[in-house]
C-alpha cells in the first residue's frame, strides 16, 4: 500500500498541474500523455514479459525435474528389456508440456514411450550427447514425424556414479505456445519466443508459421525514430533486455515491443502490442481536449482516478499473484523428493498451514473409503488425528465424504457447520474441537478420489478454497509417486505369491548374516514334498495353493523378517533361538501343514557347527535332501499332497 500511496500522491500533483495549464493547449498535454502512455505501455510489457519468462523457466524446470524422477524410477531395474522400458516410458506421457519421453541407450538406440513405436537408431550420437547433458535444445525436427518441429530436454540417467542412458522429453511447439497465457492489454498483446543463438522462433502468436527474427523479412521493417533493429539483433545474440517500436505495413500503425532473456539457454521472450491498443486511453484524452477543452479538467480527474484504480487493482493482483506463485512453488519444491522421503509431505503441509493461518493441515491417503495413510503438520505429541489409518471415513464423516467423492470443495465455518447438525460429521468435528474446516478432494486424472487435503481451525476467514485447490495436484502427484516408489521397492524384495522375501532379498541378506556372525544362528532349509506331482495331476493352481499355504504357515511359526522363498518349492528360514525352541516351531510348522494335507522335508544346521554362513546353508540343504530321500523311500512316491482331494472325492 505504501507504493500505491506514492503513486496516488504523484498523480494528484500531475492532475493539479495539468488543470492549471489546461489553457496552454492541446499540444503540450498530448506530448505529456504520449510520454506517460509510452512508459505505462513498456512497464506493462515488461511485467508481462517477466511473467511469461518466469512461467517458461518454471515449466522447463518442472519438465526437467519430471525427467529426473523418470530416470530415478527407471534405474531401479538394472536389466530391463525394451518392452519394460517402453511400458515405463509410456506411463509418463503427456506430463506438463512433455508429450512423450524417450531413453537413449549407449548403443545409440532410442527407445520411445509410444505404443507401437519401434526403437530408432542413429537419431542421436550417444557420446556427443553425453558431453552436453543436461540441456534444452533449440528448434529440432521430430524424429517420429517428418516436418514437425519441436524442442526437447535431455538429462542423464546415472547409476553408481556413471551415466547409463540419457532421458529425453519432447515438447511440441504448439503445446509450448498453448501453455503461455498473457492478460496484458486485455489479452491483445502478442507473444514471441525466439532462440537468441539462431534467431528461430519457438512461439509466434501473431503469424501462422514460425520464422526467424534475424531474417530480412523482420530486419527490413521500419523502426520508429530512436530505435534500431540491428541493435535489437545484437541484444538477442547477447541476451540483453530492450525495447523497440516499428511500423507495420499490414496494420498501418506502430507496434511497441519489449524483449528480455528468459533464462533458459539463450531463449528470448518478446511482447508486442499495437499502438491503438496500448495508447487507447491517450487517444481518447487527445480527442477530449480537441473537442471540449473547457471540460478537460474534469476529464483529467476522471482519467487519473481510473488510472489510480487500475494501478491499485494491478498492484494488489500482482502482489496476490506473486504470493500465490511463491506458495505454490514452495509446496511443489518441498514435495519434489516425496517418493524417497514421505516426511516431506508433512513439511509441505506445514507450509500450507502457515499460508492458511491454520492450526494444522492434513492429507489422508484413501483406499476406497478406508484411510490408508495419514499425514499431518500437527506436532507428534498433539491429540490424535482426525482419522487414523484403517478407519472407514463413511463411518465418521458420511456427509462430508459423499460431497468430496463428487469432487466438491468444502469450506465449513459456523454457518455451514450448522447444516451438519445431528449428523455423525458434526459429532466428530465437535469431539476434535474443530471450529472451521477447509477441504478439497485429491483426484487422479480419471476423477477417482485418491485422498483428502484439508486445513483446520484457520484464524483468517477465507471466501473460497483456492489456496488448497492450487496445490492439490502437487499432493496428488506426491501420493502417486510415493505409492509407485513403494510398490517398486516391494516388488524388488518380496515374493508376490507367498508374501515371503524373495531370492534377491535372500542374496542381499547373506552378507549381513556373515558380518553378524552369531553362533546361535540356525538355518532351516525347507522343501515342499510333492509339488511337481501335484502340478502334473491337478494343475498349477493347486501347486500355487500349496506354496501359499506353506508361506502362510512359515510366517505363522517363524515370522516374516528372516523367512525367504528362494526357489520353486524351496524356502529358507534363519533363527537365533535355542535348539529346543527351533525344534518346537518346526514341529508346529509340520503339524499345521499336515492338517492341510501337505508334508515338508526340513534340514537344519547351526553356524557354530559350520565354517561359515554359506557352509551352514549347504549343510542344511544336504540334511533337507536326506529327509526328502527318506520321505520318498518311506512313501514309495505316494503323493500325500493329494490326500485331501482323494478324501473329498471319496465322500
Amino acid at each position: 500500500m505504501k507504493k500505491f500511496k506514492q503513486i496516488f500522491d504523484n498523480y494528484i500533483v500531475i492532475t493539479l498541474i495539468l488543470i492549471f495549464f489546461v489553457v496552454i493547449g492541446f499540444s503540450i498535454v498530448s506530448v505529456y500523455v504520449n510520454r506517460v502512455a509510452t512508459n505505462a505501455c513498456y512497464e506493462t510489457l515488461y511485467d508481462a514479459a517477466e511473467q511469461v519468462a518466469q512461467n517458461i523457466r518454471t515449466q522447463m524446470e518442472s519438465d526437467r525435474n519430471q525427467l529426473y524422477v523418470i530416470a530415478d524410477l527407471l534405474k531401479q531395474h538394472e536389466e530391463m528389456d525394451t518392452v519394460a522400458i517402453k511400458r515405463h516410458l509410456a506411463s509418463f506421457r503427456q506430463r506438463e508440456t512433455l508429450f512423450t519421453v524417450a531413453l537413449l541407450m549407449p548403443d545409440n538406440r532410442l527407445v520411445i514411450g509410444l505404443d507401437g513405436q519401434k526403437d530408432l537408431y542413429d537419431v542421436f550420437d550417444y557420446q556427443s550427447e553425453l558431453e552436453q547433458v543436461p540441456y534444452v535444445s533449440g528448434v529440432k525436427e521430430n524424429p517420429l514425424i517428418s516436418g514437425q518441429m519441436l524442442i526437447y530436454q535431455a538429462v542423464p540417467m546415472e547409476m553408481d556414479g556413471r551415466t547409463v542412458g540419457i532421458i529425453y522429453g519432447f515438447v511440441n511447439l504448439d503445446d509450448l505456445a498453448k501453455s503461455i497465457s498473457v492478460t496484458a492489454f486485455n489479452g491483445n498483446a502478442q507473444v514471441f519466443v525466439a532462440d537468441g543463438a539462431t534467431g528461430d522462433f519457438l512461439v509466434d502468436t501473431l503469424h501462422d508459421t514460425l520464422g526467424n527474427v534475424f531474417d530480412d523479412t523482420f530486419m527490413s521493417r521500419k523502426a520508429k525514430s530512436g530505435y534500431d533493429f540491428y541493435e535489437m539483433k545484437l541484444d538477442f545474440i547477447e541476451g540483453k533486455a530492450g525495447h523497440i517500436a516499428f511500423w507495420s505495413d499490414s496494420k498501418q500503425e506502430y507496434f511497441y515491443s519489449y524483449y528480455q532473456n528468459i533464462g533458459v539457454e539463450k531463449w528470448m521472450v518478446q511482447l508486442t502490442v499495437q499502438e491503438s491498443v496500448a495508447f487507447a486511453s491517450a487517444i481518447q484524452i487527445r480527442k477530449g481536449f480537441f473537442f471540449l477543452s473547457i471540460a478537460e479538467s474534469i476529464f483529467l480527474i476522471v482519467f487519473f482516478l481510473i488510472v489510480l484504480y487500475r494501478k491499485r487493482r494491478d498492484i494488489l493482483q500482482k502482489e496476490q499473484q506473486l504470493t500465490l506463485e511463491h506458495y505454490m512453488y514452495d509446496v511443489q519444491k518441498t514435495l519434489f523428493d516425496t517418493q524417497k522421503n514421505a516426511k516431506l509431505i508433512t513439511a509441505a503441509l506445514g507450509k500450507v498451514s502457515q499460508v492458511l493461518t491454520a492450526e494444522f493441515s492434513f492429507l489422508l491417503s484413501l483406499d476406497g473409503s478406508v484411510v490408508a495413510e495419514t499425514f499431518s503438520s500437527r506436532v507428534p505429541d498433539a491429540e490424535e488425528h482426525i482419522l487414523v489409518p484403517g478407519s472407514k471415513i463413511t463411518q465418521f464423516y458420511p456427509k462430508i465424504y459423499r460431497a468430496l467423492e463428487k469432487g466438491e470443495n468444502l469450506l465449513l465455518y459456523s454457518k455451514e457447520m450448522h447444516t451438519l447438525q445431528g449428523t455423525p460429521d458434526r459429532t466428530e468435528l465437535a469431539r476434535h474441537h474443530i471450529d472451521n474446516l477447509m477441504l478439497v478432494p485429491v483426484l487422479n486424472a480419471s476423477g477417482k478420489l485418491l485422498g483428502i487435503l484439508g486445513s483446520v481451525n484457520m484464524t483468517r476467514r477465507w471466501t473460497d478454497t483456492t489456496l488448497l485447490e492450487c496445490v492439490s495436484s502437487n499432493f496428488m502427484m506426491a501420493l502417486q509417486n510415493l505409492h509407485s516408489y513403494r510398490q517398486i521397492e516391494k516388488m524388488g524384495i518380496m515374493d508376490m505369491l507367498t508374501g515371503l522375501h524373495n531370492r534377491n532379498c535372500y542374496e542381499s541378506a547373506l552378507d549381513r548374516y556373515e558380518q553378524e556372525n552369531q553362533p546361535t544362528l540356525c538355518c532351516l532349509y525347507i522343501d515342499v514334498n510333492g509339488l511337481h506331482e501335484l502340478n502334473n495331476s491337478q494343475g498349477h493352481d493347486a501347486g500355487d495353493a500349496m506354496l501359499i499355504c506353506t508361506g502362510n504357515a512359515i510366517i505363522d511359526q517363524f515370522g516374516l523378517e528372516n523367512s525367504y522363498r528362494i526357489g520353486g518349492d524351496e524356502f529358507v528360514v534363519f533363527r537365533t533361538d535355542c535348539p529346543e525352541e527351533v525344534q518346537s516351531r518346526m514341529d508346529r510348522l509340520c503339524a499345521q501343514l499336515d492338517a492341510e494335507g501337505y508334508e515338508l522335508s526340513i534340514g537344519s544346521a547351526w553356524l557354530k557347527d559350520s565354517a561359515g554362513v554359506k557352509d551352514m546353508i549347504a549343510s542344511a540343504e544336504r540334511n533337507m535332501y536326506e529327509q526328502k530321500r527318506l520321505y520318498y523311500a518311506k512313501t514309495g512316491k505316494i503323493r500325500k499332497t493329494v490326500k485331501k482331494s482323494s478324501e473329498t472325492a471319496a465322500v
